[in-house]
């Protein structure tokens, strides 16, 4: 979110009756610089697109779109046959095929848990607030599935003499991009 954005948010909130302070643009006390860096965390990448009221929408115009057809760029040829280049993607496993939504039917609270495979449970984050006809969302990607993925795919482009190139689509997902990305080049040097 943007500066303004988040002010927008905090504004709402506090509408609401929310107890949440103001943003500082120039934080002048400890406390100030301290809630400074809390909401420095949400800025950035970190809040989803729909939120963000179309900064994320990248579909032209009709105009654009029609001036596009009648006047076709010369890169803009079909793809040769004889080309190997391909796009791979995860068919299950991944964040997409994990997702579950769910709306909540009566205010409460939710936590968020990680469950080891011995059945040891670690809290993440406990006392998340929930309103009544709130959406609450979540996804998984499984890091074996994710590895064969890459594997499969190194040696797929290793067969077919191909240039590998990797191109994270991860949206707004900028603490799981790094470990993403780390497993590839984990596999790729196994």
């Amino acid at each position: 979110a943007s500066i303004p954005q988040l002010k927008g948010a905090i504004k709402e909130l506090q509408d609401k009756g929310y107890d949440i302070p103001d943003y500082s643009d120039d934080p002048a006390t400890d406390k100030e610089r301290e809630l400074h860096q809390r909401f420095s965390s949400v800025l950035g990448s970190a809040v989803n697109p729909v939120l963000r009221e179309g900064n994320s929408d990248r579909r032209p115009s009709t105009a654009v779109k029609e001036h596009g057809k009648r006047n076709p760029h010369q890169m803009m040829q079909d793809w040769p046959e004889v080309s190997k280049t391909r796009v791979g993607h995860m068919t299950s496993g991944d964040f997409y095929g994990s997702e579950q939504a769910v709306t909540v039917a009566a205010g409460g609270s939710a936590a968020i848990e990680f469950v080891a495979g011995d059945g040891s449970v670690t809290v993440l984050k406990a006392e998340i607030p929930l309103v009544a006809d709130e959406i609450i969302d979540c996804a998984v990607m499984n890091v074996k599935a994710l590895r064969q993925f890459y594997a499969d795919e190194m040696e797929e482009a290793k067969a077919d003499d191909v240039l590998l190139s990797l191109h994270l689509k991860s949206t707004m997902m900028r603490v799981s991009d790094p470990i993403i990305f780390g497993h590839c080049v984990s596999v790729y040097y196994k």
